[in-house]
């Protein structure tokens, strides 16, 4: 379903790539979650929670320095204290 909302908007809002990563990101397909996410947080640049989860498949796929990356990032795009609490806890 949440692939369909992608192709069907054309993939012009960033919220419909978030949904399509979160299913993805459900089943534990780090990959395609992550390219989803990433064309979300890439596509507003003011939302956290894109960066953050973008963040969690590359740690997830082992790319430890990536992740540090878009934690830092989602830091930038100041989230509120409930998600910073676990950026923080994630950096650690």
């Amino acid at each position: 379903m949440a692939k369909q909302a992608v192709q069907v908007s054309e993939g012009k809002y960033s919220s419909m790539h978030f949904r399509l990563g979160a299913r993805y990101f459900d089943l534990q397909q780090w990959i395609q979650a992550g390219n989803s996410f990433k064309i979300a947080a890439e596509a507003d640049k003011t939302d956290p929670a894109p960066a953050f989860n973008l963040a969690l498949c590359l740690g997830h796929q082992g790319f430890t320095i990536d992740a540090r990356d878009w934690f830092n990032e989602a830091l930038r795009r100041n989230p509120d204290p409930d998600l910073r609490a676990k950026i923080l806890d994630d950096l650690r």
